[in-house]
């Protein structure tokens, strides 16, 4: 009985393009790409490290399928799997040279890493398009007579590609690679002691996680069918930093609850009358401040939590009556 909760709402999501509803369709396929992005950010940031870089290897597959489909006239799926290996190679290189550093040095090198990154597709105008980008990208190829184009054929991409990295997070979580980043997060030494190699299984957690966000990069190069560098800055880092620690970290449950309630409310928000751009990282910047005073455990945490009050609640009234 317990499922049936979540078996009503995966049909609901999966019916939802039928009801006809352009806007929230197109918000929804939003909400699956920055799921992917942000699944792959949390698995970094559950080894520990903070990758400001993330937007940044999400723009490198954009920018690869749009090379690869415009420039090279490529079929769009054999692009998106040249995207997303270039950009897991790439990660690769990066995770060798800047995971030797921890922490706030970590995070530097790979903000620096992003902003060389897009200073190169700025200036580099002849293949990177400078800042106009690369525009009039082309939408996949069909597939099994599937013809992309309308909004409903980019939702069901985006949902299968959202399903995958959510399986893919959720085998890793289990495993015995997920278990080792749990034990980065209290004390590499531990790990050390126990025989695990925390630089290599770090680089792992890298890789992969920079290659969601490659995956995703090529989806939105298809689905806005244009790439610019002012797309991937690092303020959408931020942007899923905060997704990640306003959903918790505990469980990739969270990223989904963060990225989802957090992308509805901003897109509710650009519907105020008078809607000025500073409401919406103010209303960021309060709701992580909440989150990390009220729920230092994220949203995810919340159903425990008032569980919690409610036992104190009870326990309380029962001493009550019992002194009574």
């Amino acid at each position: 009985m317990k499922s049936v909760p979540w078996v009503i709402l995966l049909v609901g999501i999966v019916l939802f393009p039928l009801t006809g509803d352009i806007h929230w369709t197109r918000v929804l396929i939003e909400i699956f790409m920055w799921i992917t992005v942000s699944l792959g950010f949390r698995l970094i940031l559950t080894a520990g490290q903070i990758n400001l870089a993330q937007i940044a290897f999400m723009g490198l597959g954009g920018y690869a399928v749009a090379i690869l489909t415009t420039k090279l006239g490529l079929n769009y799926w054999p692009s998106l799997l040249i995207a997303v290996g270039s950009t897991a190679v790439f990660a690769l290189g990066i995770g060798y040279i800047s995971l030797r550093t921890k922490g706030i040095h970590f995070a530097l090198a790979t903000f620096a890493v992003a902003e060389i990154v897009r200073l190169i597709w700025i200036e580099w105008k002849s293949l990177f398009g400078g800042v106009g980008g690369i525009p009039n990208i082309p939408p996949p190829n069909s597939v099994l007579g599937i013809q992309f184009g309308n909004v409903i054929s980019y939702y069901y991409f985006a949902f299968i590609m959202v399903i995958f990295s959510m399986a893919v997070m959720y085998r890793i979580e289990r495993s015995r690679f997920g278990m080792a980043l749990l034990i980065f997060e209290h004390t590499e030494d531990l790990a050390q002691s126990v025989g695990i190699d925390c630089f290599r299984y770090k680089n792992i957690a890298f890789v992969i996680g920079s290659s969601f966000a490659g995956l995703a990069g090529g989806f939105f190069a298809a689905f806005f069918h244009y790439v610019g560098s002012e797309d991937f800055t690092i303020h959408q880092t931020f942007y899923v930093l905060i997704y990640v620690l306003t959903g918790g970290i505990q469980s990739f449950y969270g990223t989904l609850l963060g990225v989802s309630s957090l992308i509805i409310c901003l897109k509710m928000i650009h519907h105020i009358p008078g809607f000025n751009p500073v409401w919406e990282p103010l209303f960021l910047g309060c709701t992580l401040l909440a989150v990390m005073k009220f729920l230092p455990g994220g949203l995810i945490s919340l159903p425990g939590r008032l569980s919690l009050e409610r036992f104190k609640l009870d326990l309380k009234r029962g001493e009550r009556i019992a002194g009574d």
